[in-house]
């Protein structure tokens, strides 16, 4: 039994060292199977991978992309540069333009059969975009303004444009060797267009911009002297000036340096010692000055209480008359509701200085107007003195003194002191100075000061008229006088604003005084 058991026990040991034996068998086998497995997959793979990559290269050796036949050309026009004749570290490009239908033409310099022409107006150039067939190519566009037989053509002409199937951008300025003369318009009489004279050239016209806003002209000088013409539209004159261009030049004439608009914009506070070394004084200079052409000049004199230093007080002589509308945006005179319009318009410089002491002596005022006419430019034919109170007597005093210097044109006092006295020295010989005075019949300076030399004017007047042959007549040549029924002292609003209750422009009266035989 127990070997039985034994026997059992051993055959059933053997049986599982058979089994052990046989599960150590079949792992070894089933490892075996998988490395041989693993090798055939790896094997297999890099031949896919070798297949893929052999198909690829290939594949890739037969894509073939053609080359296009054609480019696209679009353009860039420059503008051209020119140097300012003011200031030649400016530069100036100017916006070429021309009118109508111009040809632009590439022309292939391989195949002279080749030409491609397109007819294109000024907006059609700057949008200009086309295909053209590959190849080397010289581009021609030359224009001029129709119209107009002094406008000298610009070009174009570019040579070797390679174009190989990409995009092609090409940037187009015209050549020239011109100099650009500009005149603005806003001063210009419409009836006689600015134009050039030269030995070489003859007279050409400015031309016109579209805009209407200036004259121009393009032209060759090769530094040729020429003489720029043209006429100012407030005066009628006419001016010149002489100009040497070098090539690319441009002079330009700003005619509104001082442009129309409130007067304030033109007004100017000049601080003694600032311009002239004894006096301050108001400037106001009209619309357009700096022409070249001279004008008309007003000095104007401030009553007494408005004295000052010429410096930090020279406020108060905005108080009252010109000074005071110029500052207010009132100048020149124009209608309203109360006031008559000015047929003078904006003619005149007028300066108004400030005294510190007194009246305004004789010698002040001659001095301030002598200093301003070499200042300033100046018509010395059309020269008047106007003030008010005791500017006003300023202005009898340099009667009183200089009236045979025959310097000045015209003069109107207001409310004005010394009157009586200088009539009494004088008498009629001041009568060869048109004058009119201004006051009022309740006015506590005295009335006098303009009824007694005006009255005793006109009766020089009467009595040339009845002696026409005596030697000694003085007839006056303009004597005249407005005297305000009811007022007082402060007649200095409806005098320099032309109240039109009276009718009296004070300013186109003076300009129809001319002293031509005015002299320094």
């Amino acid at each position: 039994m127990r070997r039985n058991l034994k026997g059992y026990i051993i055959t059933d040991f053997s049986f599982f060292g058979e089994i052990q034996f046989f599960i150590g068998f079949k792992f070894k086998e089933s490892l075996k199977a998988i490395l041989m497995n693993v090798k055939l997959i790896l094997v297999f793979s890099y031949f896919l991978l070798f297949s893929a990559c052999n198909y690829q290269k290939e594949n890739e050796s037969t894509v073939v992309v053609p080359e296009a036949p054609v480019s696209l050309v679009s353009l860039r026009v420059l503008d051209i540069i020119f140097t300012s004749t003011d200031n030649r570290a400016s530069q100036f490009h100017d916006h070429i333009f021309f009118e109508g239908k111009k040809d632009l033409i590439f022309k292939n310099n391989q195949d002279t059969t080749k030409v491609f022409s397109f007819s294109l107006n000024y907006n059609q150039l700057l949008e200009f975009e086309t295909e053209l067939p590959n190849g080397n190519y010289d581009l021609n566009f030359e224009f001029e303004a129709e119209n107009f037989s002094n406008f000298l053509p610009f070009r174009f002409d570019l040579s070797d444009i390679s174009l190989t199937g990409t995009e092609k951008r090409i940037d187009i300025a015209p050549q020239t060797a011109y100099s650009l003369i500009k005149i603005d318009t806003s001063f210009l009489n419409v009836d006689m267009p600015p134009f050039i004279e030269s030995n070489k050239f003859g007279k050409k016209e400015l031309i016109l911009h579209p805009s209407g806003d200036h004259y121009y002209l393009y032209i060759d000088t090769s530094n040729e002297e020429i003489r720029l013409n043209f006429k100012e539209n407030i005066f009628d004159t006419e001016l010149f000036e002489t100009l040497v261009l070098e090539s690319r030049d441009l002079y330009k004439k700003a005619l509104t340096s001082l442009p129309t608009g409130p007067s304030s914009e033109r007004f100017s506070k000049r601080i003694k010692g600032s311009l002239n070394p004894h006096i301050g004084f108001w400037e106001y200079l009209p619309a357009g000055y700096g022409l070249g052409n001279k004008w008309p000049l007003i000095l104007y004199f401030h009553g007494l209480g408005d004295n000052g230093n010429g410096n930090s007080d020279l406020y108060r002589v905005l108080y009252t008359g010109p000074p005071n509308l110029i500052s207010e945006d009132k100048w020149p005179i124009t209608a309203t509701a109360s006031n008559a319009a000015s047929t003078a318009g904006d003619a005149f410089v007028v300066l108004s200085m400030q005294n510190d002491s007194g009246c305004p002596t004789a010698d002040k005022v001659n001095d301030f107007m002598r200093w301003a006419i070499n200042e300033y430019d100046i018509d010395i034919t059309r020269i008047y003195l106007s003030g008010y109170s005791c500017g006003g007597g300023g202005v009898w005093n340099y009667i009183g003194k200089y009236i045979s210097d025959d310097l000045i044109a015209g003069a109107v006092p207001v409310a004005a002191l010394m009157g009586e006295y200088i009539w009494n020295r004088l008498g009629c010989n001041i009568g060869m100075l048109p004058i009119w005075a201004f006051h009022g019949d309740n006015d506590n300076v005295t009335v006098r000061n303009a009824n007694i030399p005006i009255n005793g004017l006109n009766n020089c007047a009467n009595e040339c008229f009845q002696d026409i042959y005596s030697e000694n007549c003085l007839a006056p040549v303009d004597a005249r006088k407005t005297i305000f029924k009811g007022w007082g002292h402060n007649i200095w609003p409806i005098t320099y604003k032309l109240d039109s209750r009276w009718g009296h422009d004070i300013y186109s009266w003076m300009l129809s005084h001319v002293n031509y035989d005015a002299k320094l």
